[in-house]
């Protein structure tokens, strides 16, 4: 793994803990869509997102924590790609992952599950 990246990541995990809510889900939102940001928060309305961005409601606890980890995710993903590359990498379905897609284990899966998907995404943007 590149000294780079591990900087870039070593940042994003800083930015995740230290940006307000509403920060953090207007850079994923930006990154890689409000539809995705909903489906990776598991909340069922992009409206709900954009109600976070504004500041009119704070997302719960536990869709903090996907979304942390998904901006750690998107994070090491666009320093060396695209930001539309790394919304196509979080859709698509990884072997090394049981054939499920990374956006789908952000939002089911446990800590131990999410982790693998931030070691997939340092595979992938090594590479």
């Amino acid at each position: 793994m590149s000294r780079s990246i591990n900087a870039a990541h070593l940042q994003a995990y800083n930015d995740a803990l230290r940006l307000s809510p509403a920060e953090l889900v207007d850079a994923l939102r930006t990154t890689l869509g409000a539809r995705l940001v909903t489906y990776i928060a598991g909340t069922s309305a992009t409206a709900t997102v954009r109600d976070w961005v504004t500041g009119i409601a704070s997302p719960p606890a536990a869709a903090m924590t996907k979304l942390r980890m998904a901006y750690r995710v998107v994070s090491v993903l666009t320093h060396s790609a695209s930001p539309g590359l790394a919304a196509s990498w979080l859709q698509g379905k990884h072997p090394d992952l049981d054939d499920r897609s990374q956006a789908r284990i952000l939002r089911e899966g446990s800590d131990d599950a999410h982790e693998r998907v931030l070691r997939a995404a340092f595979a992938f943007a090594a590479d």
